[in-house]
């Protein structure tokens, strides 16, 4: 499959590297590189991968932003709204399988703050026993034990049996704040990475959105009209995509 995406891709940029040809010709090639990063646009959205999208900017990138024919700038523009939207979604689903290999990796942060608070609180309960142990206070640890446990025990007893247990679940403590730790820092390392991409492209989309709103000089009524839907559409779109990316606490701009 490859291979035959490589033919394209060569092709095409041969095809417009041609510079002497009639307007014919120039058509014909246009509409080559335009069906080849259709194609492009068409296989990213199959394999959820920014690599086709980026292939069919690559090509897009080589023609002439004005074209002499209206009907063939719409299609240019709305290959590159495309392959942009296409991007967005791309990040979409990166973030989607992130979160699924999350879940699947830790507990959720609820189940892991309630059991770090447990031990938490026991921790204190056996350094108040060892305390009251240490300094003989039985009132203090009947008040903790019970009376049968501190008439049953020695003391030394009773702060050895503390100690050998907080060593135990001050371990267990370290262990699951540890986790916690790792969990925070693997999701704040890939938004950072994702928030980075998605900045680049955002800036990329302006670009493009702007250069949308200084073409509409050399164009009719009507086509201006077409235009300005296309814009409103492909905005409306961009920014759906933004702001699930949004809601899943990826801060993006919108346009």
């Amino acid at each position: 499959m490859w291979q035959f995406i490589t033919n394209i891709f060569s092709e095409s940029i041969q095809s417009v590297g041609v510079v002497l040809m009639g307007g014919e010709d120039l058509h014909r090639i246009r509409l080559k590189s335009m069906n080849s990063a259709e194609r492009f646009i068409a296989w990213g959205k199959e394999s959820n991968r920014t690599l086709e999208y980026e292939e069919a900017l690559t090509l897009l990138d080589k023609l002439p932003k004005y074209m002499g024919n209206f009907n063939d700038e719409l299609r240019f523009k709305k290959l590159y709204a495309l392959s942009y939207s296409g991007m967005i979604n791309c990040k979409l689903n990166e973030l989607k399988k992130f979160n699924t290999k999350i879940s699947k990796k830790y507990d959720t942060d609820e189940f892991m703050d309630n059991a770090i608070f447990r031990i938490s609180n026991r921790m204190k309960e056996l350094q108040a026993i060892i305390a009251a142990a240490e300094s003989s206070d039985t009132e203090q640890l009947k008040l903790l034990l019970g009376d049968q446990k501190v008439q049953q025990t020695r003391v030394e007893e009773l702060a050895l049996d503390a100690r050998k247990e907080y060593e135990i679940v001050e371990d267990d403590f370290i262990m699951k704040s540890s986790v916690k730790e790792n969990k925070t820092t693997e999701i704040k390392n890939f938004k950072t990475v994702i928030i980075t991409e998605v900045d680049e492209l955002q800036d990329k989309i302006s670009d493009f959105s702007q250069s949308l709103n200084s073409s509409d000089d050399h164009y009719n009524e009507m086509e201006k009209e077409a235009i300005d839907n296309f814009k409103a559409d492909i905005n409306k779109e961009l920014n759906t995509s933004i702001d699930k990316l949004n809601k899943a606490g990826i801060a993006v701009k919108k346009n």
